[in-house]
């Protein structure tokens, strides 16, 4: 999976919200991955929910596969959980 990369939580907010535009979303009874109808599938609201990573820049899944590849290191394992 790659991620598009922001240094600010608005810059992946405002990307974010282009993205679900050009996906035409919401959508309802649509299959989000694949855009097929299905008529059991919940309301897709938006494309991605940005997080923020370990360094402090701001990451969304990419809807077409441009960006940079997904890092692990963004998002470290707490202690307490290994």
């Amino acid at each position: 999976m790659n991620c598009l990369v922001f240094n600010t939580e608005a810059e992946a907010l405002a990307a974010e919200a282009l993205i679900s535009q050009e996906l035409g979303l919401p959508r309802c009874g649509v299959c989000a991955c694949s855009g097929q109808m299905r008529h059991d599938a919940c309301k897709t609201e938006r494309w991605a929910i940005p997080r923020e990573t370990l360094s402090g820049e701001w990451i969304i899944a990419s809807h077409d596969g441009s960006g940079v590849p997904y890092d692990p290191a963004w998002f470290p394992v707490p202690d307490d959980l290994l």
